[in-house]
């Protein structure tokens, strides 16, 4: 059987080491693959890509970010680290559809990296910013074990901003919380195809629940790294100057809530981000957004 972490990505150079190492650590995989490469209409099908976008963020005359020589050579680095873990870094040039149909094909193109995916397989179809806590594993692993072919779990996401204290207001409500595809069984291409096209409808009906947190830092973006988000999400500057405020605030860190959305009620939960207390995956603890304290 194998274990194959497919990852498209554009511009996770600060995360990728961490990533890998939280990976291989907890969940043993035989593949881990990174796309790399430019949606053409962001990641949220609301951001278009002009001759400005591609001078500020692509490499060279290409569709990789700027940073692919970072990702390239770390991925090189744990191929060599670790070779008993197959560790790929591919090149995809997508076309000009939705995110949705770019996501689906990131998700999906064993065929061309020579893997051929068998009923049994294990897929875990995640992005460039998600991790797993080691003390949830052998929680993961024993629903993993019950799986059948064409069956597959999903679970909550705790999105956090600028730092380990802050997340979404709504992330406190486990109704609302957002919650996405983690690990599909593989029986059929069908049932595959599925489940990832629902990326950005985020709505799962398919999939049995993981009731632990997946830790998703979303808005952990360095300097540059959250310039290009802010780039990707074509909004209103409203809304990009609410996010920016935000995050400086959250950075202070001493607030228990800080407005992120300014236009949603005030006794809304999902107008807020709020500050919570939990222990993070140790394997992000070395990440320059994790706030140390002596």
């Amino acid at each position: 059987m194998k274990k194959i972490v497919i990852i498209p990505c554009f511009g996770e150079g600060h995360f990728i080491e961490h990533q890998l190492q939280n990976l291989i650590d907890n969940l043993n995989p035989t593949h881990i693959i990174y796309n790399e490469g430019l949606f053409p209409k962001g990641p949220e099908n609301k951001g278009g890509v002009n001759d400005q976008f591609r001078s500020n963020y692509c490499y060279k005359n290409t569709n990789l970010a700027w940073d692919t020589e970072l990702v390239q050579e770390t991925i090189n680095k744990y191929s060599k680290l670790y070779p008993n873990t197959t560790i790929l870094w591919n090149s995809v040039d997508y076309t000009d559809v939705d995110a949705n149909n770019c996501y689906v094909y990131s998700v999906s193109n064993f065929k061309e990296l020579g893997i051929d995916v068998e009923e049994g397989d294990l897929i875990f179809p995640i992005e460039g910013d998600v991790f797993f806590h080691e003390d949830d594993i052998e929680a993961l692993n024993e629903m993993i074990n019950s799986l059948k072919p064409n069956e597959g779990l999903q679970a909550p996401y705790l999105d956090f901003y600028q730092n380990q204290y802050y997340t979404e207001g709504d992330s406190l409500d486990f109704e609302r919380i957002h919650k996405r595809r983690i690990v599909i069984k593989f029986g059929t291409w069908e049932y595959y195809k599925d489940v990832v096209q629902n990326f950005t409808s985020q709505k799962y009906p398919q999939l049995k629940m993981f009731p632990k947190y997946i830790f998703h830092y979303a808005w952990w973006r360095p300097g540059k790294y959250l310039e290009l988000r802010f780039s990707q999400l074509l909004r209103s500057p409203a809304y990009h100057k609410d996010i920016r405020t935000a995050l400086q605030q959250a950075k202070e860190n001493f607030k228990e809530k800080i407005d992120l959305r300014k236009n949603h009620p005030e006794d809304s939960l999902s107008r807020y981000i709020v500050r919570i207390e939990v222990d993070h995956p140790k394997h992000i603890k070395n990440h320059p957004n994790y706030l140390k304290f002596q």
